[in-house]
C-alpha cells in the first residue's frame, strides 16, 4: 500500500468527521482528507479525482450515500466506496453493497475502519491487476489470431483435456481439410501424413 492516502469523507457532522479522522490516526493509517459537507462539495472534489478512498455517511442533507455512488461511477470513478454511517435497516446495506460500495462500518464500530479501507484498496488493486492481465491477453490473443490468418503455415492448437483441435485457415489450404473435418481431432490426427 502506498505512503499516504488521499481520502474524501462525506459527512456533514463536524463531530462525526473528527471521531473518523481520530480513528484513522490511532488505526496507523497515513491520511489526507478532503471533507464534503454536501453534494456541491461532493461534486467540486470529483471534479479533480485524486483520491484513493471515499467514505460516506448516509443521510447527507439534500442526498444521499447511494445517489453519491452512483454519481461515483457514472463519472467512470471506480475507487473503493465505504459507507460509514449509524445505524441503518439491513435492507438498506444489502442495496449499497449491490450497487457498488466495498464496504460498510457502523460509526459505533469505527475501529474496524482502518482495515476495511485498507482490505478495499487491497480488493480493488485486484480486480485492477486482473482486468489490465485479462485485456492483455486479450489482445495477444488477437494478434496470434491475425498471425494465424496472415500464415501459410498451418497452426494447430490441441487441448488434451478438452480434446479439441483448432487449426487457421492453412489447414483447407494446404491439406484440403475443412475445420468441420476436424470435429473428431482424433481421426484427422491419425489420417494426417505429418
Amino acid at each position: 500500500m502506498k505512503q499516504s492516502l488521499n481520502i474524501l469523507l462525506l459527512e456533514d457532522d463536524e463531530d462525526d468527521a473528527e471521531s473518523i479522522r481520530k480513528c484513522l490516526k490511532e488505526g496507523g493509517i497515513v491520511f489526507d482528507l478532503k471533507l464534503s459537507r454536501s453534494k456541491k462539495e461532493y461534486l467540486d472534489a470529483l471534479a479533480h479525482p485524486l483520491y484513493d478512498v471515499i467514505l460516506s455517511d448516509h443521510r447527507l442533507g439534500s442526498f444521499d450515500s447511494i445517489e453519491a455512488l452512483r454519481i461515483c461511477k457514472e463519472k467512470g470513478i471506480n475507487i473503493p466506496f465505504l459507507l460509514v454511517t449509524g445505524a441503518i435497516p439491513d435492507h438498506y446495506a444489502a442495496t449499497i453493497l449491490r450497487e457498488g460500495a466495498s464496504d460498510y462500518i457502523l460509526k459505533d464500530r469505527l475501529t474496524r475502519l482502518p482495515a476495511a479501507i485498507i482490505m478495499a484498496i487491497e480488493r480493488q488493486k485486484m480486480k485492477s491487476d486482473k482486468k489490465a492481465a485479462e485485456e492483455a491477453l486479450e489482445e495477444s490473443n488477437e494478434r496470434f489470431e491475425l498471425a494465424a490468418k496472415a500464415s501459410f503455415d498451418m497452426i494447430c492448437d490441441y487441448h488434451l483435456e478438452k480434446g479439441t483441435l483448432i487449426c487457421n485457415e492453412a489447414l483447407e489450404k494446404n491439406f484440403g481439410y475443412t475445420r468441420e473435418d476436424i470435429l473428431h481431432p482424433e481421426v484427422f490426427l491419425m489420417d494426417t501424413p505429418f
